[in-house]
């Protein structure tokens, strides 16, 4: 299975927080996608589990 690297994510609380500031939103049934420019180059992903989701280790095997 291939993985995105370290640098190919989102993984800072500042950096998740200037994406949802910054964001444009495409809302649909399940989820919704935010999109931020960035000064980095490349496209990054950052995935964010809501608590209705359930317990920590249900978040965990949706982000695996």
């Amino acid at each position: 299975m291939a993985r995105f690297t370290k640098a190919s994510r989102v993984r800072r609380r500042g950096e998740f927080t200037r994406v949802f500031d910054l964001a444009l939103r495409a809302h649909g049934r399940y989820f919704t996608v935010l999109m931020a420019p960035n000064t980095a180059g490349t496209t990054r992903l950052g995935i964010v589990a809501s608590r209705k989701l359930g317990t920590r280790f249900e978040e965990t095997e949706l982000k695996d």
